[in-house]
């Protein structure tokens, strides 16, 4: 900034040039200040739209994963209720599971499926420094919920679900399809699918009902109040 040194030799009239350049220094600043604030609100503006849009659509994408996990689960519920009440009639073991097979074969592919929580709104929201600039609260929950998705994510990406079993599904379905497998490692294969639906949904479960408070409501929605 270039201040001009008030050359006038009057007390009078080096007072009126000071005071002109003092009212200069300030008005500048001001509109500095203005400037820079209208761009950080505008950056903190443009990072939560994007946020809150991202949040909604993993909010909608779990919706529909868990849709497809709870119908997958009734599925194999179904199957291992049946199986169990036939071996306890006294049914053949092997008549029994042809009867299961024949009922609801491809529900014994195991299915899970996990939403693809996405995060590049807040990574970059973080990485221009736009986060900074929104309000505390409001960023305080944003920030909760991306913690929360990168724990289900790790969770979901990790060594694999505590209440499944691999490698004995696959032995278990190498014995149906030799006509050798045993009821019992069946029924407690088709336990183990039930839970493991059951584990990977209360994760989402959870997930969502944070979502649900990381992001008002939508524009068309204000619109319509």
């Amino acid at each position: 900034m270039h201040v001009e040194v008030p050359k006038a030799k009057k007390w009078k009239e080096f007072g009126s040039e000071y005071l002109m350049i003092v009212v200069s220094i300030v008005t500048a600043l001001g509109l500095e200040h203005a400037v820079t604030s209208y761009h950080h609100r505008h950056l903190a503006h443009d990072a939560t739209e994007r946020i809150e849009v991202e949040l909604r659509a993993n909010a909608k994408d779990i919706d529909e994963v868990l849709d497809h996990n709870r119908d997958m689960q009734k599925r194999v519920e179904r199957l291992r209720v049946a199986f169990l009440d036939d071996l306890r009639s006294g049914t053949p073991e092997q008549v029994a599971i042809n009867r299961m097979l024949a009922q609801d074969k491809n529900a014994l592919e195991l299915a899970v499926q996990s939403p693809t929580l996405q995060h590049e709104a807040w990574d970059v929201a973080v990485a221009n420094q736009a986060a900074s600039y929104i309000e505390p609260a409001r960023l305080e929950r944003y920030a909760a919920v991306y913690a929360h998705m990168r724990d289900v994510s790790a969770i979901e990406n990790g060594a694999g679900n505590k209440f499944f079993n691999g490698p004995q599904m696959i032995n278990v379905f190498a014995d149906v399809q030799l006509g050798k497998a045993q009821a019992r490692d069946l029924l407690g294969l088709l336990g183990q699918m039930v839970s493991a639906y059951g584990s990977a949904d209360g994760n989402l479960m959870n997930l969502q009902k944070d979502l649900a408070k990381g992001f008002g409501p939508a524009k068309h929605e204000i619109a319509q109040r």
